[in-house]
């Protein structure tokens, strides 16, 4: 696949950002901050959907399950087929990836077709949940189709959340270095989702690569970066609103949007509560997040201060099996002298191979970080069992991406 031709669409995606993005709040889940023109992620939910609505009652048996399958593999071939020739006008060969599709298609398995396409509904994990929230909170931003925001937005709807609104901040620059910063609400009964946008600008990587450490809200140590993205959404949340609405709150978040994630919960749970927000933060779920501060930070709420939830990094072992980590220990950002908050670390090596470090214990800084093609959310999805093979494929045609990994390698 010809990756150098799609760095100048990666470019301009970052040039024409937010551009068309009314400042202030989004107040519904109509309204949107900045639509992606080419929502094929949800497209392909659609078609997957209209085809399940008819075969689902034939699926009954094993037999019928078998078949129905059949049918899903010519369909969704046909959809694919559709989906590359979307692509083939930014720029992809189309040979290539056809070939690649129709080899996931004719190994799709039944329980794929069941578990994944909703011919047997189970409830979506935690973990999943929380993986479909981060990225639902770039889908009105540049990196909606590759964060697959959109699709994931349709998924929390799917699993009873409802979109409350949003908050967002922009910086009042145009062009390359134009950025809008975004956390959005979603809730569930009384269950509240926090979900902040990670880097989806030049804007943004300027603050992730901003690691001077300053004092903010009575702590000391923190990565200024992410202090300056928290501070203009946290002042425009209505905490009065969720103290009635939210009995759990879960803060969420990939990349910088993990690292604000940290920090919120860290915010919340302090003692001294310095957002004056009467409210603390019953979870935290992060991807591939930024370490917030100096310090691993404790959950005052907590006896042993571990935070409940879990820090999820992407993994990979080298030819000497030494393992890489997605972002935590990189240098750019300040991961050689910063620390996530105290809570169990997990990394995702593949969907069978896990890896814990229990709360209160660091990833050693010698794991290095080994590239961009790591910390894409569809790979957190994949490695988690949340997605099966053939969505991460379809998920993952963006990653020719990977040639601005120079912009996170030390």
């Amino acid at each position: 696949m010809n990756r150098v031709m799609l760095l100048p669409l990666f470019v301009q995606s970052f040039a024409s950002g937010h551009s068309d993005a009314s400042p202030g709040t989004c107040m519904t889940d109509g309204h949107k901050c900045n639509a992606s023109a080419d929502d094929t992620g949800l497209w392909l939910m659609q078609r997957r959907s209209a085809l399940l609505s008819s075969d689902r009652h034939r699926a009954d048996s094993e037999m019928a399950v078998h078949g129905t399958s059949g049918r899903f593999n010519h369909q969704i071939e046909q959809d694919v087929q559709e989906v590359v020739a979307m692509y083939e006008h930014l720029g992809y060969p189309p040979d290539a990836l056809v070939k690649e599709l129709k080899h996931r298609l004719s190994n799709v398995s039944l329980s794929e077709v069941k578990g994944r396409w909703g011919l047997s509904k189970v409830p979506m994990a935690t973990e999943c949940v929380a993986a479909n929230a981060a990225a639902a909170s770039y889908r009105f931003g540049a990196s909606a189709g590759m964060m697959g925001g959109p699709a994931a937005a349709q998924k929390l709807k799917g699993e009873g959340f409802q979109f409350v609104k949003g908050f967002k901040h922009e910086n009042g620059n145009s062009g390359l270095f134009s950025d809008v910063d975004y956390v959005g609400w979603w809730k569930k009964g009384s269950i509240c989702l926090f979900n902040f946008q990670g880097s989806d600008s030049v804007g943004d990587f300027l603050d992730d690569f901003d690691q001077a450490v300053v004092s903010e809200w009575g702590l000391e140590g923190l990565h200024h970066g992410l202090v300056a993205e928290l501070q203009t959404l946290v002042n425009q949340i209505p905490f009065g609103e969720v103290r009635q609405q939210c009995q759990s709150l879960v803060s969420i978040g990939h990349s910088l949007g993990g690292g604000l994630a940290q920090l919120f919960a860290l915010l919340l749970n302090r003692n001294d509560d310095p957002l004056d927000a009467g409210i603390k933060a019953d979870a935290v779920y992060s991807f591939g997040a930024m370490p917030p501060g100096q310090e691993n930070f404790a959950d005052d709420h907590q006896e042993d201060g571990c935070f409940e939830g879990q820090l999820f990094y992407n993994a990979r072992r080298d030819d000497a099996g030494q393992l890489g980590v997605d972002i935590v220990n990189n240098a750019l950002i300040g991961g050689q002298v910063l620390e996530p908050i105290k809570a169990l670390k997990v990394l995702l090596v593949s969907p069978e191979e896990h890896l814990s470090f229990e709360c209160g214990h660091l990833i050693p800084n010698s794991f290095e970080d080994t590239g961009f093609d790591l910390h894409m959310i569809p790979k957190y999805q994949y490695n988690l069992g949340c997605i099966g093979y053939l969505e991460f494929m379809l998920d993952s045609v963006t990653g020719p991406l990977a040639q601005v990994a120079g912009m996170f390698t030390r």
